[in-house]
């Protein structure tokens, strides 16, 4: 028969495929002839919260593109602590974050990556491995399936949205990481007597509903962000007994509905911002304990519910100003500094009426 001139490609079959794999099963790395790629489906995936899956498939391709499934694949993760992977491909989302998937075939190699949004779970997941859940004192539930009110320290609201979170005095330790801004439903943060460390994350700022936070603890360092002025809702501000430095935000001023400032035994420097007589609901002003310097300033008469006014042991000068007569206090201290009082009559009668006031000496 003669030929018709055309030239016709035919693929390999199955059969010469897989008598191929097992002639060429001695070579190593190199893999089955004709295995030239590995690809991930989906090669992306995101998870909105801890205890979400997706399942990775890994196909394997020869030189013609078609898939040669008898091939064994191995996959890998690069970041557990994100996500968990099976053996068959099967991702588990534990805390947020990015994570890379391998699959390898053949010595080829195809990537995916898996992105975990901050879910509340997984949050909490994040927050109790950093800050050492598995020595806290008390962490009944946590990481499990159970709901999430039913976790040691946990509130929530009848939606299910984390409202509180009090771990005081739990031996909780490590970095507050900056996931827990993410916590859109949260009012109220408790982290004292902890050994916190480093510094306050600026993403708290982004807790539009907080109306408490509550930390401290002596390795708790760096300065206060000026974010913690966009808490609109905070009633009281709590950073005390640490090693936080630096000057106190003017940006504190815009919390219009605090109620309590409590910023003692710290390492604060610099003065008193004067934008802290905008705020008008402030019942407590307690800053002892700092390097604060230079004079108070008179615009902290303007605060028209002020009771409580302590501002001892800071090396701070010069007359207390006039402008002070006629707070309602009942409670002011500026022992251990280099102020006074002002000696004549108003002043002095003023001080008078203030039930509990502690001060080294009166102006000459």
């Amino acid at each position: 028969m003669r030929p018709t001139g055309r030239v016709v490609s035919r693929k390999p079959s199955t059969l010469a495929l897989l008598a191929a794999l097992l002639l060429g099963s001695g070579c190593g790395d190199a893999g089955p002839p004709g295995a030239t790629m590995v690809e991930i489906s989906p090669p992306q995936a995101v998870l909105q919260d801890a205890r979400d899956t997706v399942r990775l498939t890994a196909t394997v391709r020869d030189e013609y593109g078609e898939a040669m499934p008898w091939v064994p694949v191995t996959w890998s993760i690069r970041d557990s602590f994100v996500a968990q992977l099976s053996e068959d491909g099967l991702v588990t989302a534990e805390e947020p974050g990015e994570a890379v998937v391998e699959a390898r075939a053949a010595g080829l190699r195809a990537d995916a990556t898996v992105v975990v949004e901050p879910g509340q779970r997984a949050v909490l997941h994040k927050i109790y491995r950093v800050m050492g859940g598995d020595d806290w004192r008390v962490s009944t539930n946590w990481r499990t399936d159970a709901p999430l009110h039913a976790w040691a320290g946990v509130w929530t609201d009848s939606e299910g949205n984390v409202t509180k979170l009090a771990l005081n005095y739990n031996n909780v330790t490590g970095s507050m990481p900056a996931e827990l801004g993410s916590l859109e439903s949260l009012q109220n943060l408790q982290l004292l007597g902890n050994p916190v460390t480093g510094s306050i994350p600026p993403e708290l700022g982004n807790l539009e509903s907080i109306t408490e936070m509550t930390i401290g603890g002596r390795d708790l360092t760096g300065p206060i962000p000026p974010e913690l002025g966009n808490m609109r809702n905070l009633r009281a501000l709590s950073l005390t007994d640490s090693r936080v430095t630096g000057p106190i935000p003017p940006e504190l001023a815009n919390l219009r509905n605090l109620e309590f400032l409590g910023l003692f035994s710290n390492q604060l420097t610099g003065p008193i911002p004067p934008e802290l007589g905008t705020m008008e609901n402030l019942d407590v002003l307690w800053l002892s304990s700092n390097r604060l310097t230079g004079p108070v300033p008179g615009e902290l008469g303007n605060i028209p519910e002020l009771r409580v006014m302590r501002i001892d042991a800071n090396p701070l000068a010069g007359p207390l100003p006039r402008d002070l007569i006629g707070l309602p206090l009942r409670a002011f201290s500026w022992n251990n500094t280099d102020l006074c009082a002002p000696a004549d009559d108003a002043f002095q009668s003023w001080l008078d009426g203030i039930s509990q006031h502690e001060g080294d000496e009166d102006c000459d």
